[in-house]
């Protein structure tokens, strides 16, 4: 199962932690940037139909995802982007051997994650963000503070612990998400810390090979699995504290 021995799961988790941390970091740049315009940037007519769409991102099926990455962003990555980010210092070592180059990989596996696991970020960073007294913002702005100077001094510094919540359990969706990483990954056991080149996760190994496991086998997939479902019980533990630990800090403001 991988290079350290018979049943070794190096190359799962390591691949779990690339592809999530990849993803967190997509989603968190973007999601951010979506709660804030859509608390204080968007004409208030327009908020609820903005903050609907990009929830609805989370009632996608996971294989709608993953059919759409392999059809339409592989190809695409392929042709264009995996040639440029080749062009980049160190490319070598971040993306590959340059001109080497695959239709799925764990690149295309985080974007793909990242997407997903937007919905679930924005969801909890808006409520955060938008719960941040308005005393705080008007006194900002009294004492002549822009609007960017009020979210960048005020809202973010307040709202940051639960920003935290929201990004513990956005990370907990992502190493737990199984179908569409299957798909998009290319479900090679291998570990190795290349982005352009094919890997796999934990949950999406378990899906791919356990119908065909035997014997010791399904012990390793199934020690796989308690390992996934302890890391993720243990990252939604630190979101809910962090969220409850943010209401406690607002409620003292």
């Amino acid at each position: 199962m991988s290079p350290a021995g018979p049943f070794g799961g190096l190359a799962m988790i390591a691949g779990t932690l690339e592809t999530s941390l990849i993803a967190l970091v997509l989603a968190v740049i973007v999601g951010l940037g979506t709660s804030i315009a859509i608390v204080f940037l968007i004409p208030k007519r327009l908020r609820n139909v903005v903050a609907t769409l990009v929830e609805l991102l989370a009632a996608v099926p996971s294989i709608v995802y993953g059919l759409w990455g392999l059809l339409i962003l592989a190809p695409w990555m392929e042709s264009t982007v995996n040639p440029w980010l080749n062009k980049w210092p160190f490319a070598t070592a971040i993306f590959g051997s340059p001109g080497k180059e695959f239709g799925t990989s764990l690149l295309l596996a985080s974007i793909v994650l990242g997407i997903m696991i937007l919905p679930t970020f924005v969801a909890i960073s808006r409520e955060v963000i938008a719960v941040v007294p308005q005393d705080l913002i008007e006194a900002s702005l009294s004492l002549g503070a822009t609007r960017w100077q009020v979210i960048r001094g005020v809202v973010l510094p307040t709202a940051k612990i639960g920003l935290f919540g929201a990004t513990f359990l956005a990370l907990a969706r992502a190493t737990g998400e199984t179908v569409a990483v299957a798909l998009v990954a290319g479900g090679v056991a291998n570990a190795q810390f290349h982005l352009l080149y094919p890997g796999t996760s934990i949950a999406a190994w378990i899906a791919l090979t356990f119908g065909e496991a035997q014997g010791n086998e399904i012990a390793a997939l199934m020690a796989l699995g308690v390992l996934l479902m302890l890391l993720n019980f243990g990252l939604s533990l630190v979101s809910r504290w962090l969220v409850r630990r943010q209401r406690l800090v607002l409620e003292r403001v």
